[in-house]
């Protein structure tokens, strides 16, 4: 990693965090990682430094560790009196002190006492975390920054208060493995360019030479959705056997009731540029997802709140149409994000169907603010239901996600490079499911304690459950009881119950801690040494007479690097994703081949233009419906050339990169269209560049086109995650794409027929 020595923040100050590297493993229901935080005080001064920074919500330290010099201390959690006492009294005393802290769910700080002139120090966090299967997907996220939020944390301390600069840059690299089944699950990461080296059972994705500005996400899609446990043995004298079990519920759904729902969009400063975009999708396919029969509102805020209509209004047709006028004539300048405010308003809306089981709120928000427990409080007590999606490059999860869990909804997060459709469909599905009143759990023996979900359950959403049993189970079964009278049962495979290290027992053990009477959890935290709200971690070196400091340090606030793209300052969306979702449209792409079916497509791509621009349909509904079939028709006749070459490829090279075509020849060998070996040829002779450089770019191309039917081939993704000079890959890609008579690319045209089936709204808008 490129340390960045001498950074100075906006004040003038030089930062001693040089940026972090990662390494994680997912396997099974967990995902463990390790973090290294890079410190380098090149002052000449000691400094004690803070550092406020963000981890999963479901995260569990494991471990803390800090390498200084040539020393590697372990931290111990102690009561956080204690903690606070010890580091104290060691930086007072010139010696070295490193604190660890859980400021709130989600969020954590680390003090570094006395960090000399000229020294470095490395901190080294271990969590494990359950994987969240949500609709089906499993979604592992990593933090890297915390965004500006509207008004003040009244329960930090100053020094841990984040606070963003503008000139802090941070760098950031990142080895994720996954293993076993899941490697080979298909997967996305809309975040970071990562390069992949499939190996049997194992799946490594790197990502080098990033920054601290964006979450990093990936999002999995295993080969089956199957509810799993897994399980080890507590190292305590009980010797319990801890079984960390996920379930499935089945679904049931109810018809023709109506419902109301008000839709909440934040318009605030912060959400400006990719993010309120995005939102107003999500609005937009919101109203599409209601029925005649449903009552709706609609509100957008920032330092104000403003309501479409002040009660409200059943979802007909006109009333919809004037609701899409009014959200499209909306952006993100309403300043502060008084979020509390809007969910009361939304709370306090008259009219609606009544309808049994109370109000439904939709919010999608980047979550940016401090402190809105209160109307959580407020919508339980309403019978309120708050569904979130949490849109942007940073999200502030621990909001986005509390205001789902305490009030019965659902969260889902959404990154400025992934579809918003299917995260309202799946929200308009949980709300349309008849609610699980009661769960019954027979793990075989009798527990000695559990630990159930504090959340509502939905179907196609996994939740998990922890239990310490006097043995290892032999079967796990569940009866659900719905609020509608009606029973539901589903089992959970105990073939991957295998004994693991002691993340399960850990994870299973800050499950507990949080259903503990209060003078109970401090010192079953230090029993299981877990961060909590009672405890820390602390690590203290003891320092030689000469090496002590012989005054106190000076205090460095280590600042957030601000994330991409806030507030409209640039957009987060990847080159590709713009060029192949937004920037391309189909008047840019020539689509005249010598055979007639590409004839063809080019009139039918010519009535899609002039059916959406004329305005010929008369609701949106229609035009996304007969676009899609005209798109559909399209890009079914639109194949590469060459695409037979590249399942010849895929099978000659039986998944080993090593055997992939060095030269042309090889490339003939395999069935290259005759028309691109003069052309890959020249290339070689008009690039001064060497013939297998030529032939790597080639297939990455090809690779990057891969239909969806060869996505699954983990060599294609190795390769389309391959690098090349880029204006080699230009070069030959403008080539290869003139033999095939397109001024665009296939890519181009097939992802935009993507983009119109997961966003069509943000498809036909770019159209107009």
């Amino acid at each position: 990693m490129d340390e960045q020595l001498g950074l100075r923040s906006t004040s003038g100050q030089e930062i001693a965090f040089c940026g972090a590297t990662v390494e994680a493993h997912l396997a099974g229901l967990l995902a463990q990682t390790v973090i290294e935080q890079r410190y380098a005080n090149s002052t000449t001064e000691n400094l004690e430094i803070t550092y406020t920074f963000a981890l999963p919500v479901d995260a569990v330290l494991l471990g803390f560790e800090v390498e200084i010099g040539e020393k590697k201390l372990l931290g111990n959690v102690v009561p956080r009196a204690e903690a606070e006492e010890r580091y104290e009294s060691a930086v007072e005393g010139g010696n070295s002190a490193f604190r660890l802290t859980l400021l709130r769910t989600g969020l954590y700080a680390a003090a570094l006492g006395n960090l000399m002139s000229g020294e470095t120090a490395t901190l080294r966090l271990r969590y494990a975390e359950p994987l969240r299967q949500v609709s089906g997907r499993l979604r592992y996220r990593l933090p890297t920054t915390i965004s500006p939020r509207y008004g003040s944390p009244q329960d930090l301390p100053a020094w841990f208060a984040p606070q963003s600069d503008l000139q802090a840059a941070y760098g950031f690299e990142a080895v994720v493995r996954l293993e076993g089944e899941l490697s080979k699950a298909r997967f996305m990461c809309p975040t970071h360019r990562v390069a992949c080296e499939p190996a049997p059972g194992r799946v490594t994705l790197t990502v080098a030479s990033a920054q601290m500005d964006r979450d990093f996400v990936l999002d999995i899609e295993p080969q089956r959705s199957e509810a799993i446990a897994v399980g080890g043995r507590a190292s305590d004298a009980a010797g319990e056997f801890i079984v960390m079990a996920s379930f499935l519920p089945p679904n049931r759904s109810l018809a023709g009731v109506q419902r109301e729902v008000v839709v909440v969009l934040d318009c605030s400063g912060s959400m400006a540029g990719d993010s309120i975009a995005h939102a107003k999708e999500g609005v937009l396919l919101a109203l599409a997802s209601l029925s005649p029969n449903d009552h709706v509102g609609l509100i957008r805020f920032g330092n104000e709140v403003q309501a479409f209509e002040p009660r409200l209004l059943q979802a007909d047709q006109p009333t919809l149409q004037r609701a899409r006028d009014w959200v499209n004539q909306t952006d993100a300048n309403l300043g502060g994000t008084e979020l509390a405010k809007a969910l009361n308003v939304a709370m306090r809306l008259s009219g609606g169907a009544q309808k049994r089981g109370g109000r439904d709120i939709l919010l999608l928000t980047d979550g940016e603010a401090w402190d809105v427990s209160e109307v959580a409080e407020h919508a339980m007590e309403s019978n309120v239901r708050i569904f979130t999606v949490g849109i942007g490059p940073a999200v502030a999860e621990d909001t986005v996600r509390m205001l789902a869990d305490e009030t019965d909804g659902a969260c889902e997060m959404v990154t400025p490079d992934e579809t918003m459709s299917h995260r309202i469909a799946a929200h308009f599905a949980r709300m349309r499911q008849v609610p699980i009143s009661a769960v019954e759990i027979d793990w075989g023996v009798a527990p000695h304690w559990e630990v159930r979900p504090d959340r509502a359950l939905f179907a196609g959403d996994a939740f998990v459950v922890y239990a310490a049993l006097p043995s290892e189970p032999r079967s796990v079964q569940t009866m659900l009881q719905y609020a509608d009278g009606t029973e539901g049962a589903c089992s959970t495979s105990l073939e991957a119950v295998v004994a693991l290290e002691d993340a399960v027992v850990r994870c299973a053990a800050a499950a507990r801690l949080k259903e503990l009477p209060p003078a109970a959890r401090c010192s079953w935290a230090v029993q299981h040494q877990l961060i909590s709200s009672d405890t820390d971690y602390i690590v203290v070196l003891e320092r030689a007479a000469h090496e002590k400091a012989h005054n106190l340090p000076a205090l460095q606030q280590t600042p957030q690097m601000l994330s991409a793209g806030w507030g409209g300052t640039g957009s987060v969306r990847s080159p590709a994703a713009i060029a192949a979702c937004y920037g391309t449209s189909f008047s840019d792409v020539d689509c005249s081949f010598d055979d007639e079916a590409p004839t063809r497509n080019q009139r039918v791509l010519r009535s899609v233009r002039r059916m959406v621009r004329e305005d010929v349909v008369p609701t949106v509904t229609d035009a996304i419906r007969k676009t899609g079939s005209a798109v559909s028709a399209a890009t079914q006749a639109l194949q590469p050339i060459d695409a037979s070459l590249l399942s010849e490829i895929v099978l000659h090279c039986e998944g080993e990169p090593s055997q992939l075509p060095a030269t042309i020849d090889d490339l003939i060998a395999l069935g290259l269209d005759p028309a691109l070996v003069s052309v890959l040829r020249g290339l070689v002779g008009d690039l001064g560049v060497q013939e297998p450089e030529v032939v790597r770019a080639y297939l990455i191309i090809l690779a990057r086109e891969a239909t969806p039917g060869t996505d699954e081939s983990h060599l294609l993704i190795w390769l389309a995650n391959g690098t090349a000079k880029d204006d080699l890959l230009s070069a030959v890609e403008d080539a290869v794409n003139k033999a095939r008579g397109l001024k665009g690319s296939i890519r181009q045209i097939r992802n935009a027929a993507r983009r119109l089936a997961d966003n069509p709204f943000d498809f036909l808008r770019r159209f107009k």
